[in-house]
């Protein structure tokens, strides 16, 4: 798709890769595989930040995050994709709290499904400054949401 950045086509293409893993993982029922599953994919989703902006991800800060989010999900019944998406934004917003030397933005990016969601259409472009949130309703991640958070350096504010 033409506009897209190449961190954006990445975050799409990684969260498409991985999304049958994360089925996998939740129907197993296995809380380990799904931790795993979870910080691979975040962990993945945090290197092509690092491969835009430099910086840092540790891994070792989310373990108890990451461990709740699949209990979440195991008693939710979360889908691969919603699995997949809630990982790709926690490594998105982490590395973006690992590294608090920037102020950090975020872009909601709508991608259509089936059954896309007006709110999810509306909110395309919309900019938040992290930690914030969107305040969308559902929000990002509930089923058959193909959105994306894109993060960005704030540029009206330079950098130290």
């Amino acid at each position: 798709m033409p506009g897209q950045s190449i961190a954006l086509r990445q975050t799409r293409a990684l969260r498409d890769a991985v999304e049958h893993a994360h089925d996998l993982a939740v129907r197993s029922n296995n809380l380990d595989r799904i931790v795993n599953r979870l910080n691979s994919t975040a962990r993945q989703q945090a290197r092509i930040y690092i491969n835009r902006f430099g910086g840092v991800y540790d891994p070792r800060q989310t373990a108890h995050y990451l461990q709740r989010m699949a209990q979440s999900q195991l008693e939710t019944g979360a889908s691969g994709l919603q699995s997949a998406n809630a990982a790709s934004q926690f490594g998105t917003r982490e590395f973006a709290k690992q590294n608090p030397d920037r102020v950090w933005t975020l872009t909601w990016r709508h991608f259509g499904s089936a059954h896309p969601r007006p709110e999810h259409i509306d909110a395309d472009g919309t900019q938040i400054t992290l930690p914030g949130q969107f305040g969308i309703s559902p929000g990002m991640g509930v089923p058959h949401c193909h959105c994306i958070a894109e993060l960005s350096v704030e540029t009206s504010t330079p950098l130290r």
